[in-house]
């Protein structure tokens, strides 16, 4: 039997160490995602570096914040790579607290700030871990954040004016809406630099249980607030198409379906020019049917916008109101429209 050398061996073991897979993780990066704390020991104890980068940028600290290994995070700080739980992925600056904030470990997030690493520090794009929570729903999460990082990190906002709320209204988090009103004192309708505030990503999104919340909240005006360009959550909501949230604007404000924006359009102008025709038929429904001849400034009609990308069915409806007594403000009548042109007309007139 032959028997390597003690330093043969001594580099097999350090060459072992630093060997990666495809994705530049090594064998600590895999102790620290599986959760094995002796094997993350017994790497350290052979002379390993614990503060290896993958190809994306991730420390193993980063790893075992992201799966959730409480055992993993005390290890590294005590093994002397504490400095990576606070640091950042290059060219995105995701810190450990953001992957455990977005995946729902709080208990990650309670010893990251138990070690004294912050809880708040920002993302490339001005994003903290509070708005990974609030993304993914974890309303566990931001309790504690707001516990140990203070009310105020639950209403961060990034460059843009997007905040936690924001992300939550968009994803249709309202469990995670009510902890940011209640616990973190945010505004259900903060404005973006472009004037959009959480209705209006939560129509646009179809969360009407989200529109009701905001209206408890914030009243019935939350739910009326135009961006720069004057348009409301029902604007939204019609544009893609989501019946149940024009319903709850209805229901909690109704006027805000025939709110015009800066450019004189409807909610039904949004919605005929994207083929809505059941939006119409349920604007028709909830007596916004004088919004469907209006025009714009330019002197365009629902009808117009129909006409335009092509959306018979929308074409039909309208013109079906306009034989039913409603006229078009401004502009000709479709169905003389449609007769001066018959080549450019989707309708065949009999």
């Amino acid at each position: 039997m032959s028997y390597m050398d003690p330093d043969e061996f001594a580099t097999v073991v350090s060459e072992s160490l630093k060997a990666s897979d495809g994705n530049g993780r090594s064998l600590v990066h895999w102790a620290a995602q599986q959760g094995n704390e002796g094997c993350l020991r017994r790497i350290s104890g052979l002379g390993g570096s614990l503060q290896a980068i993958d190809a994306h940028g991730l420390f193993p600290a980063h790893w075992a914040a992201k799966n959730g290994h409480v055992g993993c995070i005390r290890a590294l700080d005590e093994l002397g790579a504490g400095h990576t739980l606070g640091g950042a992925t290059p060219g995105q600056g995701f810190t450990p607290a953001h992957w455990a904030a977005q995946q729902g470990n709080d208990e990650v997030l309670r010893v990251l700030a138990e070690l004294k690493f912050p809880l708040t520090t920002p993302d490339t794009e001005g994003m903290v871990p509070a708005h990974e929570a609030a993304q993914q729903g974890h309303e566990g999460c931001l309790l504690v954040l707001a516990e140990l990082a203070g009310h105020g990190c639950l209403q961060a906002a990034d460059r843009d004016g997007w905040q936690p709320v924001h992300a939550a209204a968009q994803e249709g988090h309202r469990e995670c809406l009510k902890v940011l009103k209640g616990a973190g004192g945010a505004s259900l309708c903060a404005p973006l630099v472009d004037g959009q505030t959480p209705a209006h990503w939560s129509a646009g999104a179809g969360h009407a249980d989200c529109l009701q919340l905001i209206w408890e909240e914030e009243g019935a005006d939350a739910l009326m607030v135009g961006d720069e360009g004057g348009r409301t959550p029902a604007h939204e909501a019609a544009q893609q198409g989501h019946e149940e949230c024009l319903r709850a604007l209805h229901t909690f404000a109704a006027a805000s379906l025939k709110v015009v924006d800066s450019d004189g359009r409807t909610p039904a102008h949004a919605a005929a020019q994207q083929g809505h025709h059941k939006c119409l038929e349920l604007l028709v429904e909830l007596g916004a049917q004088e919004s469907l001849v209006a025009a714009d400034n330019a002197g365009r009609t629902p009808w117009h916008e129909a006409e335009q990308e092509g959306h018979e069915a929308c074409m039909l409806l309208l013109s079906e109101l306009q034989d039913a007594g409603l006229k078009l403000s401004g502009s000709p009548l479709p169905i003389e429209l449609t007769a001066a042109d018959p080549e450019h007309s989707c309708i065949n007139i009999a």
